[in-house]
């Protein structure tokens, strides 16, 4: 077996799955979170999201071995694991395009700026700054106090750090600081944007007018290509107003027929930029329309996954960089065979879980806007966080 064999990402993430279904059967609030999430409108979607996550932590794990070997932060030479981390991101728009637009869809049109906004803080911010600490204090403790630059530079980078994924960081302590948490803060800016175009977007929230809007997304992909993500949400968005599309997307006997655009994207050779978005768009349409890939998504244990996915995301490049420093500190894992990396990860992996549902219960519940609502009906509210 190799580091790039997808034998362990199967084997991992089924561990995960079982975890996570514990949790969501012994704990009490994790329990009542399932209760809530299942009753909730879009529950495949939601269970959707912990695999995604997780499809990160995989992708930069594997980005990380072969790091430690060469010394080079860069896409691994796995077909398989270099387009985990690109397709989850890209599911991660889709999921936000598609959210947003289905509200704007049942409002009219009609979006309220300030309300967004505030939501949009309260839902992100209290993890993410939590997750900068965390960074900050690995990226102060290496540097051993020394900046290495000035003190007008240290404070621009730092406030672009607080941005909450606005603006993209700044190098701090003489170092990449997102090379701690793996950069994945990138996103964010992209979600901030969609944000911020949504009030006005949103009047071309009507079938007619989304031409308009689709013409748009395509016009700002030609120089950035997330966005045609968000346009696939949006489509989907659309479809989901028709009974018919949601009778035929929740067949299970069709589930093959969907998966197999997908399945063919990690197969096949790669293709041009725009084959990719293609072949994604009939999973996600039918998981977005109700689809729960035979009662896979709807398991405890994916739901749980989905409800701490946001933690997922941000934590797990954190837990990576400091497991793995502080092994290869001790006895260099350049050396490794995949095996005992594989099991290194795996048990990080384990970390990471704990920690995103203490976190999610600890940081990012509290500030969830509906308080009242059980936990995981409030965090429908965020879905699309990532």
């Amino acid at each position: 077996m190799t580091v790039t064999s997808v034998l362990p990402y199967f084997i991992l993430m089924a561990g995960y799955l079982v975890l996570a279904e514990l949790i969501a059967r012994w704990n009490g609030f994790y329990r009542q979170a399932h209760e809530a999430a299942i009753q909730a409108h879009l529950p495949a979607l939601d269970g959707l999201r912990g695999f995604l996550a997780l499809a990160v932590f995989f992708h930069h794990a594997v980005i990380s071995y072969f790091a430690y070997r060469t010394g080079t932060w860069a896409p691994p030479p796995s077909h398989f694991y270099a387009l985990l981390g690109p397709v989850a991101v890209a599911f991660f728009f889709m999921i936000t395009g598609f959210l947003f637009w289905s509200k704007a869809i049942r409002a009219g049109g009609r979006v309220q700026p300030l309300r967004l906004y505030t939501n949009r803080v309260r839902r992100l911010a209290p993890l993410y700054l939590f997750s900068v600490v965390g960074v900050l204090m690995v990226g102060a403790y290496l540097s051993g106090g020394d900046t290495h630059l000035s003190l007008w530079h240290s404070f621009t980078g730092l406030v672009r750090v607080l941005a909450l994924g606005g603006l993209r960081w700044w190098p701090l302590f003489g170092m990449e600081l997102g090379r701690i948490n793996a950069s994945v803060t990138w996103t964010l800016r992209y979600e901030w944007l969609f944000y911020l175009a949504l009030p006005l977007v949103a009047l071309l929230a009507t079938p007619r007018r989304f031409v308009l809007a689709a013409v748009l997304a395509v016009g700002l992909a030609w120089f950035e290509f997330p966005w045609i993500y968000f346009l696939g949400g949006a489509a989907a968005a659309h479809l989901a107003q028709w009974p018919a599309a949601q009778r035929w997307a929740r067949r299970r006997r069709l589930t093959p027929l969907y998966l197999a655009p997908l399945a063919a994207l990690f197969v096949l050779p790669p293709g041009p930029n725009w084959l990719t978005p293609c072949l994604l768009w009939p999973a996600f349409l039918a998981i977005a329309l109700g689809n729960d890939l035979l009662g896979l998504l709807r398991t405890r244990g994916a739901m749980c996954l989905g409800t701490v996915s946001y933690s997922t995301y941000l934590m797990h490049g954190i837990v990576l960089f400091c497991g793995l420093k502080l092994v290869n500190h001790a006895c260099g894992i350049e050396g490794w065979s995949a095996g005992s990396y594989w099991l290194l990860c795996g048990v990080l992996g384990v970390v990471v879980v704990l920690l995103s549902c203490a976190t999610y219960r600890w940081i990012e519940h509290p500030f969830l806007v509906r308080k009242a609502a059980a936990p995981a009906a409030a965090a429908m509210a965020g879905a699309g966080a990532v």
